[in-house]
C-alpha cells in the first residue's frame, strides 16, 4: 500500500465524523490518549518495514520557509522519520494523493478528509 502521512502541526486527536453525500458531521472530537502503546514514529517504522511506502505530504510552502522541502527534510531526519518520498506545498493534498496512488491518507485537517471522501 501507498500511505500518506500529514506533518505541519498534525495535532493528535480522535475524532468521530458522519459523511453523508455532501456534508461531514463531527459528533465527537477527543484528545488523543498520552499513553499510546506505539509512537506515530514507531508505527511508520513498522508500516515502512512490513514494504509500506511512506510519502509525507505537507502543505508548508516556501512562503513561509525559505527552502519548505529542505526545512522539513531536516525534521524528518533529525527524528528519524523514514519515508520514501517528500511532498512540500501541498494546499490541496487531494491532487497530490491521487498523482501519488494514495491508499491510506493521514491527516488531521477535517476539510481535507472531507475532501479525500469526497474526491476518492
Amino acid at each position: 500500500m501507498i500511505l500518506g502521512f500529514d506533518i505541519g502541526g498534525t495535532k493528535c486527536a480522535v475524532i468521530t465524523a458522519q459523511w453523508d453525500d455532501n456534508n461531514i458531521t463531527i459528533l465527537k472530537k477527543e484528545k488523543c490518549p498520552t499513553d499510546l502503546s506505539v509512537s506515530p514514529k514507531e508505527m511508520i517504522e513498522k508500516l515502512r518495514s512490513e514494504g509500506h511506502e511512506i510519502i509525507i505530504i505537507t502543505a508548508r510552502t516556501n512562503k513561509y520557509y525559505k527552502n519548505a522541502k529542505r526545512f522539513c527534510r531536516n525534521y524528518l531526519d533529525k527524528h528519524k522519520i523514514p519515508y520514501d518520498k517528500l511532498l512540500t506545498g501541498q494546499v490541496y493534498k487531494v491532487n497530490a494523493c491521487v498523482e501519488e496512488g494514495i491508499d491510506i491518507m493521514v491527516d488531521d485537517g477535517v476539510d481535507t478528509c472531507d475532501d479525500l471522501n469526497r474526491n476518492g
